[in-house]
């Protein structure tokens, strides 16, 4: 069984979207130099992560080369990245035991997702040099259709903070609620229905993500953050 990894938050500047969550008062911390990055990373000390990323053009190009080394299934994620709006787009699921998620281990949490009937990419091996200059390395492999979510290795080296505040007082993913087509819903279910994050909210044409995040009490989250996130108190 697998549970959420993180929830992916699609916008079109990374820069300027990067300075409104920091202006909500959460702490966002960059994938590379600013000067040059394309994701960033809010944390909790506990459970999901989200990531905010930005597709830019060139990268439309890119399509047709992940299907050549890839397969077909990471071009048609590789374009439903590109095309979807801003926004909650996807999420990845990784293995509940993190060491079973390791790089090393992604071969067999792939054969687990193909024993349940999912069509699957090659493993796509990546890495990128944080501000500090650390190397981190990754894997995953996505799935077909797009509804579905792809699946990653953990960090290499880890990259979870020991320790994270947020000064708006949010304190975890409290839920990521998912309705899509009920085929697809029966699917996620079985591959992560065990997730106490995950929620089937019901049936849609297409894939629909709400995120709700838990905040300390006694502080009053404004701005931003009602707009895109579900308030739990």
């Amino acid at each position: 069984m697998l549970k959420v990894s993180h929830i992916q938050y699609k916008v079109n500047d990374i820069k300027k979207a990067v300075k409104e969550f920091e202006e909500a008062c959460f702490t966002v911390m960059w994938g590379r130099d600013p000067k040059h990055a394309d994701n960033a990373f809010v944390w909790f000390e506990e459970g999901p992560f989200i990531e905010i990323f930005e597709m830019k053009k060139k990268y439309s190009y890119f399509a047709p080369i992940m299907a050549v080394m890839y397969g077909k299934e990471a071009k048609q994620r590789w374009k439903h990245w590109y095309e979807v709006p801003e926004g909650w787009c996807d999420f990845a699921l990784e293995a509940e035991d993190g060491i079973q998620a390791d790089m090393g281990r992604i071969n067999e949490i792939q054969a687990y997702v193909n024993g349940k009937g999912v069509a699957t990419s090659k493993i796509i091996n990546g890495n990128r040099t944080r501000p500090d200059g650390e190397k981190v390395r990754y894997a995953y492999f996505t799935s077909v259709p797009t509804e579905l979510p792809f699946v990653v290795s953990t960090y290499q080296p880890r990259q979870r903070p020991e320790t994270i505040v947020h000064k708006n007082g949010a304190v975890r993913v409290a839920e990521l609620k998912v309705t899509a087509p009920e085929k697809l819903t029966k699917t996620i279910h079985a591959l992560a229905g065990q997730d106490r994050v995950l929620t089937i909210g019901g049936i849609s044409e297409q894939k629909r993500l709400s995120v709700t995040l838990e905040f300390d009490r006694r502080i009053k989250p404004q701005g931003l953050i009602g707009k895109i996130f579900e308030i739990k108190m």
